[in-house]
């Protein structure tokens, strides 16, 4: 798999995801991540990954908000665990990614990414680019041709993330980012209005 540089951070080529169904969790990658990077012992990575799997579930779309804030809490603040190693069963912080040492984390990048909808059809939703880090789906990219225009895709995050489309998958997101070769790129949250993005800049201020 390919292999390239953004800053820090180095990212793997997952490629096209079209076959299957893809959840936000990626729980070989995440189990990996908190076992070889954060030393976790098997019982402490299964643990972690139940909490973090049961706060991601979503499928309504009026409670999306909700999960998205547990799972941001989680990820932002860590799940504790018994501490296997502490005789009186203190509790310690793991945390899912890893903030003091971003490089420590593992970066992906995928395309055309396959997700069941949340009914009881065989149909599916296909976010063009998702980025995943430590196997957590974080950002949602979707992209359209200079002669559509760039809230097209806006509206597309925003079906996406209703009751009876894909709500569940975007409970981990933190940034849903949409854009052409014409407009260049927004971005916005779950659940965010095409009116509310905001353009894309780059750190020195330019547009990216």
């Amino acid at each position: 798999r390919e292999v390239f540089s953004s800053g820090i951070a180095k990212y793997e080529y997952l490629g096209l995801l079209k076959d299957g169904e893809h959840e936000n969790i990626m729980a070989d990658v995440f189990k990996k991540f908190l076992k070889d990077k954060q030393g976790c012992t098997d019982n402490e990575v299964e643990r972690v990954y139940t909490e973090l799997h049961k706060s991601s579930v979503c499928y309504q779309a009026a409670s999306l908000y909700k999960q998205n804030k547990e799972v941001y809490n989680a990820l932002r603040y860590g799940i504790k665990v018994i501490d296997e190693n502490d005789p009186l069963h203190k509790k310690k912080t793991i945390y899912p990614i890893d903030w003091e040492n971003p490089e420590r984390n593992v970066f992906a990048i995928a395309e055309e990414v396959t997700v069941k909808k949340s009914t009881e059809t065989e149909e599916h939703r296909r976010p063009d680019i998702v980025i995943f880090v430590n196997g957590i789906a974080m950002v949602v990219i979707e992209l359209k041709s200079e002669v559509v225009s760039v809230k097209e895709a806006m509206r597309q995050h925003w079906r996406n993330q209703q009751d009876g489309e894909i709500p569940g998958f975007f409970s981990t997101v933190q940034l849903c980012t949409a854009g052409n070769a014409k407009e260049g790129l927004y971005s916005g949250t779950i659940l965010t209005r095409g009116n509310y993005y905001v353009t894309w800049r780059e750190e020195a201020g330019q547009p990216c």
